[in-house]
């Protein structure tokens, strides 16, 4: 590590694991034994979540981008935030393709993802319980695309991300939620 927070990439470096995984560890919860975390058991772990055949070819090419990008933040710590971020785009971009499919109106200007959500939830297609749950979604999605600094996205943070999204998403095309 040099003067900043985050491995800095060389030649001789760039495959290898993310010194700051060395903090990190698994507790089996029935015997309470403490081993390493493994990129290979993390791959595992982030390759299990996927979006269902019923979401838009488009919105699954961007999720796995985004789920790459996460599983690469083993050998690089920030790609983490930055896959977290992408993960909130890639629900912005699943509610435009919900809009569309429901008959969502087309407006004389861009739509935004605020007037999007509001739509669908008047129309019945996401349930009003949930605003709170979406709104959360599309700050964080605004966040991560107006970022002024350097954030960092804890990896187990990163995957309930991508838990709870994977089952958002689905939710939006008729695949019921399981109540992650």
């Amino acid at each position: 590590m040099t003067d900043t927070t985050f491995k800095r990439l060389d030649a001789s470096n760039w495959l290898d694991p993310d010194p700051v995984h060395e903090a990190f560890g698994e507790i089996n919860l029935a015997t309470g034994e403490r081993r390493e975390v493994t990129g290979d058991r993390w791959a595992r772990q982030i390759l299990s979540i996927n979006l269902t055949p019923e979401v838009p070819r488009e919105v699954r090419d961007l999720w796995e981008i985004a789920r790459g990008v996460l599983l690469y933040g083993w050998f690089f710590y920030p790609l983490y935030a930055l896959g977290d971020e992408q993960l909130h785009r890639v629900a912005d971009a699943a509610v435009l393709f919900a809009y569309r499919k429901h008959g969502g109106p087309e407006p004389k200007g861009p739509t935004t993802f605020h007037r999007r959500l509001a739509w669908l939830f008047e129309h019945g297609f996401i349930d009003k319980s949930l605003e709170t749950r979406w709104s959360a979604i599309r700050e964080l999605r605004n966040l991560g695309s107006h970022v002024s600094a350097v954030h960092i996205a804890m990896p187990m943070d990163t995957l309930r991300t991508l838990r709870i999204l994977a089952e958002e998403i689905d939710a939006l095309f008729g695949v019921p939620a399981t109540g992650t």
